[in-house]
């Protein structure tokens, strides 16, 4: 009769991790290494180096710089007629365009997912998102020749019996190009944000006798706005940032920050100054979008 062997109790024929690998493991924080230096190298590092060069002024070559710190840049942004006007002209622009883009495309998703039959949605959304297939600066000048004094949106004014409207070159065109990117952005956030509502919630509220409109003010919209506000920091973010489109739609005369930005490098290659433009650029999209993330996270606890 074979003899049977004993098993020992708790013991794996898998090998042990060492001690250094078991502490590895077991950290969690050092899966946050790769991202840590990810961040540290591209944005960090840049951001750093910016602050301290707004508070340095040239001597001499664009690149060589008076010994010491001074304000000298940012007294001079605050005191200028011509930045606070960009400046003002960038946040006024940014503010039209998350509103106009955020109603429109509020309005667009919600027709996607409540109204279009199902087998439908993917390829009306396929057609509204379809321009993000194209270049940025593709789309910047095909709205530049859509309008042109003799581009067809200035046609159709005319048929309508509007008149012929100056609209390239202005601020106006400015609005509508980045409102256009801001509404496919948003119109693709709050798609996602709607296609997984509950459709539990939305036959309970029918059941309790609820009209469109009563489930749209107590389900939908609350449901929805942490989606909202996302899209609405993300498009503010970009509108107030971007240089394609007020330079290729809204021309160079009544600049806006970002071109100011651009112009002192291009033109006298003043780092200081350019490094101030950026982070007076940075602090204004923190500032106002932090709180709105903020809002986004408060609206997902209460779901």
């Amino acid at each position: 009769m074979a003899s049977i062997l004993p098993l020992s109790a708790g013991k794996s024929n898998k090998p042990q991790a060492g001690g250094r690998e078991r502490r590895i493991m077991g950290n969690p924080w050092y899966g946050l290494i790769p991202a840590v230096s990810y961040l540290l190298f591209f944005y960090l590092i840049p951001v750093v180096y910016l602050l301290s060069r707004s508070f340095k002024i040239t001597q001499g070559s664009g690149i060589q710089f008076a010994p010491g710190l001074t304000l000298a840049n940012y007294i001079e942004f605050f005191t200028a007629r011509t930045n606070y006007l960009a400046y003002a002209r960038s946040m006024v622009i940014s503010i039209l365009v998350v509103l106009f883009a955020s109603l429109i495309a509020y309005a667009v998703a919600y027709t996607i997912v409540f109204i279009v039959p199902k087998r439908y949605q993917q390829m009306t959304l396929l057609l509204i998102i379809a321009p993000f297939w194209t270049s940025f600066v593709i789309r910047a000048f095909a709205w530049q020749l859509l309008l042109a004094e003799a581009g067809p949106v200035s046609a159709f004014l005319k048929q309508v019996g509007v008149g012929s409207l100056k609209i390239l070159n202005t601020h106006v065109a400015t609005v509508i190009g980045l409102t256009v990117f801001g509404v496919m952005m948003l119109t693709l956030n709050l798609y996602s944000v709607m296609e997984n509502i509950n459709p539990n919630l939305l036959a309970a509220a029918a059941d309790l006798g609820a009209r469109r409109w009563q489930t749209f003010k107590e389900v939908v919209f609350p449901l929805s706005r942490p989606g909202l506000l996302i899209g609405a920091a993300l498009t503010f973010i970009i509108s107030f940032g971007d240089y394609v489109v007020p330079s290729l739609l809204g021309g160079g005369v009544r600049i806006v920050l970002s071109q100011a930005m651009v112009g002192a490098m291009t033109t006298s290659f003043n780092i200081p100054r350019a490094s101030t433009y950026a982070m007076i650029m940075l602090v204004t999209i923190l500032v106002v979008t932090m709180p709105i993330l903020r809002l986004s996270r408060v609206g997902l606890n209460t779901e």
